[in-house]
């Protein structure tokens, strides 16, 4: 039982660790921000990271590790641990 919950927290570490989630870290100054904005971006400025085939993409390469993780988990619950 013990060997479980240590695989399962593996597991759940790994999915973590491969979901990209955001790091705080601590700064020594703090960010100054210009709030005023005198140009029009230009196309190079212009974030394209919001192109809904992109996105489609990387939700299947997520949904691609986690079945694979899943399928680990089921494989070592069903052979490995009985």
């Amino acid at each position: 039982m013990n060997f479980r919950k240590t695989l399962l927290a593996g597991t759940a570490a790994t999915a973590i660790a491969f979901s990209g989630a955001p790091v705080a870290s601590a700064e020594s100054e703090p960010m100054v921000v210009d709030s005023q904005i005198t140009t029009a971006p230009t196309e190079e400025e212009v974030d394209t990271s919001s192109d809904p085939a992109e996105i489609r993409e990387w939700i299947s390469v997520f949904t691609s590790v986690i079945n694979a993780m899943t399928t680990t988990y089921n494989f070592v619950d069903r052979y490995v641990l009985d």
